[in-house]
């Protein structure tokens, strides 16, 4: 577990970008979707293979332990999932977590008897195959830690 940096700066050229909707990391039709295998360049990682590498991660693993019902949303936007888009502004650690140039998804107690179950919000940068998620402190303050995916 390491404190994040900043990757480098992406650029998108001019023309066509089938990440400019969130339609293109799904696949099967309305109210029956599933996250696609699709890989769209310059990414490393598709939809599915996010969410599969997030869970086997190991920051996954120890939230697990902590809250068994923890589980990620992968049913649109909705649901707390949301599709990576190429885009020229760098990740910035600073930010929140949930940020535009990645892949995002809520994780939610299944388990929990309150009115918002949210857990946390995690974030693989596809450029990278870096797992993002913020760390809150006793005193207030946040800030972003990051995990390598394989």
């Amino acid at each position: 577990m390491t404190t994040a940096t900043a990757p480098a700066t992406r650029i998108v050229e001019e023309g066509d970008d089938v990440t400019r909707d969130e339609s293109w990391c799904f696949s099967g039709d309305a109210g029956n979707e599933a996250l696609s295998d699709r890989i769209v360049p310059p990414f490393r990682i598709s939809a599915s293979g996010a969410v599969r590498e997030a869970m086997g991660s190991r920051h996954f693993a120890a939230l697990r332990r902590t809250v068994p019902g923890a589980l990620i949303g992968t049913h649109g936007m909705t649901f707390g999932f949301h599709c990576a888009r190429r885009c020229a502004a760098p990740t910035s650690p600073d930010a929140t977590v949930p940020d535009d140039c990645n892949f995002r998804f809520r994780v939610d107690d299944v388990d929990a008897q309150t009115p918002s179950n949210l857990v946390e919000w995690l974030a693989v940068d596809p450029m990278t195959k870096k797992l993002y998620w913020e760390v809150f402190g006793a005193d207030g303050g946040s800030h972003v830690e990051s995990e390598a995916l394989p």
